[in-house]
């Protein structure tokens, strides 16, 4: 959501990278799965550098958060909020290897289900049919995934006080290096061990 100021800056006096987030263009990375803000700029976080530059988005990271690392990861990174899919599933016991004669009639294995579409879900979570559905016992599902998001929520913190931070939402890109040369240039953060930022001429 994008919040326009009564009095903005006029377009000439903004970077490019401003004048891009004024555009209203947003850039998905589908490998870190983060909304980036005034990407051309490489400053995703929640306000961008440029003094000139007074738009503030509103981000929610979608995707691929497996973990409290990947949460952390994508707040550093400018996303206001993350939200889990499959994972929140699997804590519920999704895949577990129980039932496994269900699995073979769906042409799969513990593990390597997928088949939610089906609506044969061997372990009743995602499925209408009653038979299937009484194999989930919500008290149970429900107090694994409060085990996992408590774990998770103990993860981003513990990672954010290692980086010096009093709250989960001060992460920033400077508390992150990347492993590899791709995920350094995807994100715009330094490479591990270096101040090299790839495709950063500064």
């Amino acid at each position: 959501m994008l919040h326009w100021p009564s009095n903005p800056a006029p377009m000439s006096s903004l970077s490019t990278a401003c004048r891009v987030a004024r555009l209203r263009r947003r850039t998905y990375l589908s490998n870190t799965s983060v909304f980036q803000r005034c990407r051309p700029c490489a400053w995703p976080s929640r306000r961008c550098r440029n003094s000139a530059c007074i738009v503030r988005f509103s981000s929610l990271c979608p995707a691929r958060i497996r973990s409290g690392a990947d949460a952390a990861k994508a707040l550093a990174l400018g996303a206001d909020a993350v939200s889990l899919g499959s994972a929140a599933m699997v804590a519920m016991g999704c895949n577990r290897n129980v039932f496994v004669e269900d699995y073979e009639a769906l042409g799969t294995a513990p593990g390597y289900c997928h088949h939610c579409h089906t609506g044969r879900c061997p372990v009743g979570i995602t499925t209408q049919d009653a038979e299937l559905e009484e194999r989930l016992q919500p008290e149970q599902g429900a107090q694994w995934l409060r085990n996992y998001l408590t774990t998770m929520v103990l993860e981003i913190q513990t990672l954010a006080r290692a980086c010096g931070k009093t709250h989960v939402l001060n992460l920033e890109p400077e508390d992150l290096t990347a492993l590899t040369i791709e995920a350094a240039a995807m994100a715009k953060v330094p490479l591990a061990g270096t101040n090299w930022i790839p495709g950063n001429n500064k």
